[in-house]
C-alpha cells in the first residue's frame, strides 16, 4: 500500500493505494520513487534500448503489384543483423546500421486486417538494439526511406508509400 499527496487540493491530504502505475521510462522512474524508497533501482531494468518504428502503408493499386508473402511478419535473426559490418559501395553508412538495427517487419494488414483498407498493405519495420540510438538523430524523412530499404532488400522492391509514420522511442 502506498500513500500519496492529492495534486491540485486546497488543503494536503493522503490517500491510500493498493498501486500506482508509472509510466516513464527506466531512469526517469528510478529518479522519481528513489527518494521514496531506496529499493526501487533493484526492481527496474538496469538496461534499456532506443527503438524506432516505420509504418509505410500502400495503397490498394500498389498492393496488386506487391509480392509480400502471407503471415504476420518476420523477425531478423541477431545473426544475420550483425552480417552487415561495413558499407558496400551501392549503400551509406545510416543504411548499413538501419539494417544491424532492423529486428522486425508486422505485416499488419494481414495480423490487424482492420488496421488497413481491404486489400491494402501495411508493414510496420522495427529497429532496435545499440544502433537504434544512431538512428534517432535522423530526421523522419529520412527513417522512412531507410526503412523502406531495409524492408524492400528482404522482401522485394517496394514502390513509394502512400502514408508512412514515424514514431521514435529513446531508451
Amino acid at each position: 500500500r502506498s500513500e500519496a499527496s492529492v495534486p491540485g487540493a486546497s488543503h494536503r491530504t493522503q490517500q491510500t493505494f493498493d498501486a500506482i502505475m508509472v509510466a516513464t521510462p527506466a531512469r526517469t522512474t528510478a529518479r522519481l520513487l528513489t527518494p521514496h524508497d531506496g529499493r526501487i533501482a533493484e526492481l527496474l531494468p538496469q538496461h534499456s534500448s532506443s527503438a524506432v518504428v516505420v509504418a509505410l502503408g500502400f495503397s490498394v493499386i500498389q498492393a496488386r503489384g506487391m509480392h509480400i508473402p502471407k503471415g504476420f511478419g518476420f523477425l531478423v535473426p541477431r545473426r544475420e543483423a550483425q552480417r552487415v559490418q561495413t558499407p558496400h559501395s551501392s549503400i551509406d553508412n545510416m543504411e548499413a546500421i538501419a539494417q544491424r538495427a532492423l529486428l522486425a517487419c508486422t505485416f499488419v494488414d494481414q495480423k490487424f486486417p482492420h488496421r488497413a483498407p481491404e486489400g491494402a498493405i501495411l508493414l510496420r519495420a522495427f529497429f532496435g538494439g545499440p544502433a537504434a540510438a544512431q538512428l534517432l538523430q535522423e530526421e523522419d524523412d529520412r527513417l522512412m526511406r531507410l526503412a523502406h530499404t531495409a524492408l524492400g532488400s528482404i522482401v522485394g522492391k517496394l514502390p513509394e508509400p502512400t502514408i508512412a509514420l514515424v514514431r521514435c522511442w529513446p531508451e
